[in-house]
């Protein structure tokens, strides 16, 4: 074999090697993205198995605690509403004066119980707090006919209140200031409303020891949605009612104390439960408009 013979030989075996190379380059090259898919296919698999055999909500257990829960919402939905209704009757019934002589005939019987029972009882009537600190034209003369519902309503609320905290064992009366109802309370209009915060001041001389008894009739009055906005209380003198308004009774820590259950009011007793304290109350009251039928 001649030089030039070895040289093509050569030639042909490098050209074979270069092209065995080549088609195992491919072919690994092949071989790693099919394993890198087959990895990946492999996760996705993995992943339907876990979803496929995952409880998925809501599970019958699920199920059950939820239709538990959504009947006791209903069920106190419904008390609610059930003693809301009860309550808006009660308001209009409260409020059914429609002639100035039945407001004053109401005004005139309510009046002369009251003043006996403060009589029986030993409490002090001051000032006008007698006539419910109302002017004298609400007795002897006719409000405008579309506020006798609301006034009435006022009425029954504080003639209510008083004589119950009288036989609570209160002192005195010494003020009482009815805020004046609101004028979408009597007047008409296109958008009618359901019901209004109506306020009321009330100065009281009350014993120490009394004063809980007192509170806790008013947070858990049966007649009325009442709310006690503010107290102040003094062992001096009654307070001007500008100067009145103050925060919950606070303990010892400066805390305002948690309202139990039964809403009672903790009350510091700083002193004989026989000391006589002055004390000024702000309260509001939810009233149901007549029209509200």
């Amino acid at each position: 074999m001649n030089i030039s013979e070895n040289k093509r030989v050569i030639g042909i075996s490098a050209l074979f090697l270069i092209a065995f190379g080549g088609l195992m380059y491919v072919g690994y090259s092949a071989s790693s993205e099919a394993s890198v898919c087959e990895e990946e296919l492999l996760k996705i698999s993995d992943k339907n198995k876990k979803y496929s055999s995952a409880e998925i909500s809501p599970t019958p257990g699920n199920v059950k605690r939820l239709e538990e829960i959504a009947k006791t919402l209903s069920s106190e939905r419904k008390a609610a509403a059930e003693e809301f209704d009860a309550y808006r009757r009660h308001c209009i019934k409260c409020s059914a004066v429609d002639k100035g002589t039945d407001y004053q005939t109401l005004l005139l019987t309510d009046r002369g119980a009251y003043q006996a029972l403060a009589k029986e009882k030993g409490c002090q009537l001051n000032g006008n707090t007698g006539d419910y600190s109302l002017p004298q034209n609400h007795f002897n003369g006719q409000p405008e006919r579309s506020r006798l519902p609301v006034l009435s309503f006022q009425h029954h609320v504080l003639h209510d209140l008083l004589t119950g905290m009288i036989n609570d064992g209160i002192k005195a009366v010494d003020g009482i200031y009815i805020a004046p109802a609101p004028v979408n309370t009597y007047e008409d209009g296109d958008d009618e409303w359901n019901y209004e915060p109506l306020s009321f001041e009330i100065d009281i001389r009350v014993p120490r020891g009394v004063l809980p008894k007192v509170l806790n009739r008013l947070v858990n009055d049966r007649q009325y949605l009442v709310t006690l906005t503010g107290i102040s209380v003094s062992n001096k003198s009654p307070l001007d009612p500008l100067d009145a308004v103050a925060p919950t009774v606070m303990d010892a820590d400066g805390n305002v104390p948690a309202t139990a259950p039964d809403k009672e009011i903790a009350v510091i007793k700083a002193g004989r439960p026989d000391e006589t304290v002055y004390v000024h109350l702000n309260l509001s009251v939810l009233y149901f408009n007549n029209k509200a039928q």
